[in-house]
């Protein structure tokens, strides 16, 4: 596992660099807990794409970039933002995606409030996480930043720190979460900080809140029951589609 760690000295590729011989880095889009997002030019079709290297790597690290790899490679679903291509250049794992250029949900705050525009975007991203759910796939940090949306269609991304039920995941050595280990992002984390859909519904009902602009007494039952301190009493992510039109 040296060899892996040894990563995290590797310097960030500049603008006009090249990964694996194929994909031209235009500019750097933005950055993570896991990882740096470029805008590329893939050379063989003079398309832009996005595409994910890996920054700071540890071996726990790039367990987790590769079952984000993995599991988004496997899932085709209009709300998820797919994996067109997944490779190793210079001893650095990068995954590469459509290029989003509506940004994310947070970029598009000053829009909360308008439930017109809200309502059709909640619907589609309880959708794509149902989809999720239904492949035993828990995504862990669902929010506003990491939905993006193209021409009106959200599409949930960064599989990074997503979990699939009932399974550890390991390299030798190194378990994928240490114990102890806090993966998302605190703000929307539900209160038994569980690896469950019913954590990602807890998220969910918060971005949904603030995308309605509103507060839990005044949004939709089933946004409202997305809150419940139970996990148990909280809806389904499919519940929620078939209610949120």
């Amino acid at each position: 596992m040296a060899a892996l760690d040894q990563l995290a000295k590797r310097e960030e590729p500049r603008d006009n660099a090249l990964v694996d011989g194929r994909y031209r880095i235009v500019r750097e889009l933005g950055a993570g807990g896991m990882g740096t997002v470029y805008e590329v030019e893939q050379l063989s079709h003079a398309k832009r794409l996005a595409l994910k290297l890996v920054r700071g790597a540890t071996a726990d690290a790039l367990a987790r970039f590769a079952r984000e790899a993995k599991i988004a490679a496997e899932l085709d679903h209009p709300n998820l933002l797919p994996i067109v291509d997944v490779g190793v250049s210079n001893g650095n794992l990068f995954l590469v995606m459509p290029l989003v250029t509506g940004g994310s949900l947070e970029d598009a705050r000053a829009q909360f409030g308008n439930s017109a525009w809200a309502r059709p975007l909640i619907a589609a991203i309880a959708r794509g996480i149902a989809a999720l759910h239904a492949r035993g796939v828990v995504h862990r940090d669902l929010k506003p930043a990491n939905i993006l949306v193209a021409d009106g269609v959200p599409k949930i991304a960064d599989f990074g720190v997503a979990a699939i039920r009932a399974e550890v995941l390991t390299v030798p050595g190194h378990h994928l979460t240490r114990a102890g280990e806090v993966l998302g992002t605190p703000r929307y984390m539900a209160p038994e900080s569980a690896v469950s859909p019913a954590a990602d519904m807890f998220a969910f009902g918060l971005i949904a809140c603030e995308m309605f602009g509103k507060t839990r007494e005044s949004i939709d039952p089933i946004i409202a029951r997305c809150l419940d301190p139970d996990p148990e009493r909280r809806p389904s992510a499919e519940e929620v589609a078939a209610v949120v039109k």
